[in-house]
């Protein structure tokens, strides 16, 4: 995914986000494990100045034939939100979303 708000000031200091919206309309962050008859299904992030990507594959590390489209939120934080927020606990995704009012 193309993002031009990810930029090298934010993946230094800063942090980016990525949310999935599931086929029920629920929202959760991911990285995420999703347990599927008897495997798992996970979505791992990464970013990198200019985009972010988002891989796919089952807990046995194969690639899944994927039939339905995925809904994904990117949310890119400047580093100078640490300093002005510092109620926000930076390793907990749902605190960094509260604390910044992200609306899925």
């Amino acid at each position: 995914m193309s993002f031009s708000d990810i930029t090298q000031s934010v993946i230094d200091n800063g942090a980016v986000l990525v949310y999935l919206k599931a086929s029920d309309g629920s929202i959760g962050q991911i990285p995420v494990n999703i347990p599927v008859s008897g495997n798992s299904v996970n979505f791992v992030p990464s970013a990198e100045v200019g985009s972010a990507t988002v891989e796919l594959f089952l807990g046995d590390y194969q690639i899944p034939n994927v039939s339905i489209n995925y809904e994904f939120k990117v949310v890119a934080i400047d580093g100078t939100a640490r300093i002005t927020h510092p109620e926000i606990n930076w390793n907990d995704p749902l605190s960094i979303s509260k604390g910044l009012q992200i609306s899925m």
